[in-house]
């Protein structure tokens, strides 16, 4: 029998990739960064809740999502890529210069 765990995302950014039958938003194709994730039941279902990575001030249309809370339904999660959140920093500082 295999034993079901759920990861510990604790220190980490995770990028959630998720996919439904409905129709969803083209950045969501790019997948969603959370900050220390964690796991919370609501409705009866498992989500992963966090907050999304702190960009810039939500003040702007390109920065609404900055620095959110955040939750991704974990059964229709089909891939996530975990990183320490400190390198995630680092390479989303310098992929913007």
């Amino acid at each position: 029998m295999i034993e079901e765990t759920l990861p510990d995302f604790k220190g980490k950014t995770v990028v959630f990739y998720a996919s439904t039958n409905l129709a969803q938003a083209d950045w969501a194709n790019e997948g969603i960064a959370l900050v220390s994730p964690s796991f919370q039941i609501i409705g009866n279902r498992f989500f992963v809740v966090g907050k999304t990575p702190y960009l810039s001030e939500p003040s702007t249309d390109d920065n609404w999502s900055s620095n959110r809370e955040c939750g991704v339904a974990w059964d229709c999660v089909f891939s996530y890529i975990a990183v320490p959140s400190e390198e995630y920093q680092y390479i989303n500082y310098n992929s913007e210069k």
